[in-house]
């Protein structure tokens, strides 16, 4: 086989060093060129996070100021779904579907043909 000829560990070998080499230049190049980068975005960490407690703090004076309150389960979007009679619910399937109709008629309209676009 040609993986246990001496020749082949060799060659295998002296080029895994090569190749050590030019990754470290290679690495060395990449961080040369990405650092402005870094510490531009190192730079822009602190006023983030500065602005975020700023933001955080004006919110709590809000809901404090305003005596919000956590949302009750009266307000929940579950009781919704659950309140709404089969009645409804087939009058607004009726509705959707009369829509996305509405919707596919004018898309042929636009087309100017019936069918897709095709390419």
């Amino acid at each position: 086989m040609i993986f246990r000829s001496r020749a082949f560990l060799k060659f295998t070998s002296s080029s895994l060093k090569g190749a050590q080499f030019s990754t470290s230049t290679a690495a060395s190049q990449a961080k040369s060129r990405f650092q402005p980068y870094a510490q531009k975005l190192a730079g822009a960490f602190e006023p983030a996070t500065y602005w975020a407690s700023v933001g955080k703090e004006l919110f709590q004076q809000i809901y404090h100021s305003q005596k919000m309150a956590n949302p009750s389960k009266a307000h929940s979007p579950f009781l919704f779904w659950k309140s709404q009679s089969s009645e409804t619910w087939g009058r607004n399937f009726y509705l959707s579907v009369e829509l996305l109709g509405i919707f596919c008629v004018g898309q042929m309209v636009g087309r100017r043909k019936v069918t897709s676009y095709g390419h």
